[in-house]
């Protein structure tokens, strides 16, 4: 079997890759790059026209961006995904299969493909696949988390593949994941205690209500407030009980309603990147109260959001929800995967065991 890398791997962004078995091609998920001139995967039309089957490991752009692109390049096939993802996917597949989480998590789709998933805890909807196909086993990690404040994931223990693909979105730029989320609580913290307000732009699906459970537990209290977008998702998250943790469904959140506030006040606005013209010009009112901007994940290329983290108007510090080097290796260990790639990284990573941990990079074939 070959496997193509059409995206993903030494660039953060664009995740797509290529199985190619005899009789036809699957791809799992189908991403954009965000801010580069070529945002797509690296697919020619040829390898399309044989593509059957789409998996979708959730609903964010860098893996479901390009997906009304795949169309326009000639494919025709079936989709499968989470149904909470289809939900949130502003541009719908045309012939899809929504798996239920709540249903046996196995589905046979041809007599040389068996998938099984599970949820990968990076989001709601997010999933990871493990894929009999063509006589081979793979995994796809999807954005993997474990140590989610907020949602739940189904570990991957003692599985064995011929290959996995591997979540590694944070390198080798941090220590553990409990370690980033002592950091963060200890500047929220400090903010509050300055008597400053805190905005925090977050994905709408995602990091959003990890940042809640940790901020409600810090000293602002209940001086918490959403945007519209994630008060209707906190609004909707009884209807989530099977991705989140029981003591992760908020209803007592309150949506902002001014751009003053008397006391230490923490925004939390879905607008990662700072698209909005109207967030936009509220960052720039918290800058004049002299209140703290706080950017908790990947800035895309030339968004807002750079641009403020790069003139000094705003910090990052990054928020675990993706593995880093460290937790990857440990995954590793506790599976039984006969070769290994490392996704979502932007850079080579130092690992010395070749035969295990290829080191590829987008638009390489791998043949196993």
């Amino acid at each position: 079997m070959k496997a193509y890398i059409a995206g993903g791997c030494y660039e953060h962004g664009r995740n797509s890759f290529l199985l190619e078995g005899s009789e036809y091609s699957l791809l799992v998920d189908c991403g954009t790059m965000q801010g580069s001139d070529t945002p797509n995967p690296y697919l020619s039309k040829e390898q399309i026209s044989k593509i059957r089957y789409v998996f979708l490991t959730h609903s964010h752009k860098d893996h479901v961006g390009s997906l009304e692109w795949l169309y326009q390049q000639g494919f025709c096939g079936k989709v499968y995904l989470a149904k909470e993802t289809y939900e949130q996917m502003p541009v719908k597949p045309r012939e899809y299969v929504l798996l239920d989480i709540s249903k046996l998590n196995t589905v046979r789709i041809e007599n040389d493909l068996e998938v099984s998933y599970g949820r990968s805890g990076h989001c709601v909807g997010s999933l990871w696949f493990k894929m009999s196909f063509d006589k081979k086993e793979i995994l796809f990690t999807g954005d993997y988390c474990e140590d989610s404040e907020a949602y739940i994931c189904d570990v991957l223990r003692d599985t064995n593949v011929d290959m996995a693909f591997v979540d590694c979105a944070y390198g080798n730029k941090i220590g553990m994941a409990l370690q980033s989320k002592e950091k963060l609580n200890e500047k929220i913290n400090e903010y509050f205690n300055n008597g400053q307000h805190l905005l925090l732009p977050v994905p709408p699906n995602g990091r959003g209500f990890d940042m809640l459970k940790m901020v409600s537990s810090s000293g602002y209290g209940k001086n918490i407030v959403v945007d519209s977008v994630l008060k209707e998702r906190i609004d909707a998250s009884p209807l989530w009980k099977e991705w989140l943790k029981e003591n992760s469904i908020f209803q007592d959140i309150q949506e902002m309603s001014e751009n003053s506030f008397d006391d230490p006040t923490v925004i939390i606005m879905a607008d990662a990147q700072m698209k909005s013209k109207q967030n936009q010009m509220f960052a720039q009112e918290i800058i004049k109260q002299e209140g703290k901007i706080l950017f908790t994940g990947h800035t895309d290329l030339n968004s807002y959001a750079s641009k403020l983290v790069k003139s000094g108007q705003a910090e990052l510090l990054i928020y675990s929800v993706h593995q880093n080097l460290e937790e990857a290796l440990i995954l590793c260990e506790k599976n039984q995967w006969q070769k290994v790639i490392l996704t979502h990284c932007s850079k080579e990573l130092p690992i010395e065991d070749g035969s295990k941990f290829l080191k590829v990079k987008s638009k390489d074939k791998i043949l196993f």
